[in-house]
């Protein structure tokens, strides 16, 4: 019921059932994950929770019959897992994105460590989506990370106002020290700083207007990222930004991969071989 009623619900049932199956699978799990992070409660629980989940991984990868309250749910993923080779770093990265949340508050990261948290909480995502749609080589992975991390950058925008209700705030300091846009007490900017309350465009120069790429930005999205990637239109991978490319437009063929792109996947942290080191080492959170 609670799949029914997200965005999800009717382009998932599009599939055919077993991709189906699997893909409600995956969402049911990142749901468990995400209400650990965001519902009230201890920090220690928190982690004791999602330390629970790590184990309930642990017995799927060898092989062992689900059990306990979330069986039905632990037993389609168990499937999913098989039939479509799931690799277990990437539910280890989504833990990991929760715990960065549970450990935190997040206030203002530098770039690098959102661009962390993003590829956590949704390149995972996309990651394990793409095995379940049937494709798994490194273009593919490519398209994932990209699409997960600007999906993500999307959602930060959206969600304002509600993680500022939590104390959270994931717009980058480097952004807002670019925007002229001071924190105030508790680590947040005021309201008015960041938008306009009467529904006009955001100033020049603030976040929203960077990350939304609105006509008035100095520069594309999260340009402000040391190799951050900016959010394309529709149909096109993000690209890094480099030198005054900031200057010029979205200049990407839909579906195009740059280099730059291939090269992050390359140095994936999920996958071990970046700075990060790999998310099935449970890297300590940031």
């Amino acid at each position: 019921s609670e799949t029914a009623g997200s965005t999800f619900y009717w382009p998932l049932r599009l599939l055919p059932a077993p991709k189906r199956r699997a893909m409600f699978a995956v969402y049911g799990f990142c749901r468990r994950i995400d209400d650990i992070a965001d519902e009230p409660g201890a920090v220690d629980m928190k982690r004791a929770a999602l330390a629970d989940w790590r184990r309930q991984l642990d017995r799927l990868y060898f092989g062992t019959p689900p059990r306990g309250d979330e069986a039905s749910l632990l037993n389609d993923l168990s499937v999913a897992i098989q039939r479509f080779k799931l690799p277990r770093a990437e539910f280890d990265a989504l833990i990991d994105g929760m715990a960065m949340d549970v450990e935190g508050p997040i206030r203002a990261p530098d770039c690098a460590s959102l661009t962390l948290y993003c590829r956590r909480v949704a390149g995972a995502v996309g990651m394990l989506a793409v095995r379940v749609f049937g494709r798994c080589e490194g273009r593919a992975d490519a398209f994932a990370i990209a699409l997960g991390e600007a999906l993500q950058l999307t959602n930060i925008l959206r969600d304002l106002k509600e993680d500022a209700d939590l104390g959270r705030l994931y717009l980058p300091a480097e952004a807002l020290e670019v925007a002229g846009i001071p924190l105030g007490p508790g680590g947040q900017p005021g309201g008015a700083a960041l938008c306009r309350s009467d529904g006009r465009p955001a100033r020049r120069g603030s976040p929203v207007a960077v990350a939304s790429g609105g006509d008035d930005a100095p520069v594309p999205p999260l340009a402000v990222c040391p190799g951050g990637t900016r959010l394309a239109a529709a149909g096109h991978a993000a690209a890094p930004v480099q030198g005054d490319q900031a200057a010029r437009g979205p200049a990407m063929r839909p579906g195009a991969l740059p280099a730059g792109v291939r090269a992050r996947v390359a140095s994936d942290p999920v996958r071990g071989d970046g700075p990060a080191g790999g998310a099935a080492a449970h890297p300590p959170m940031v």
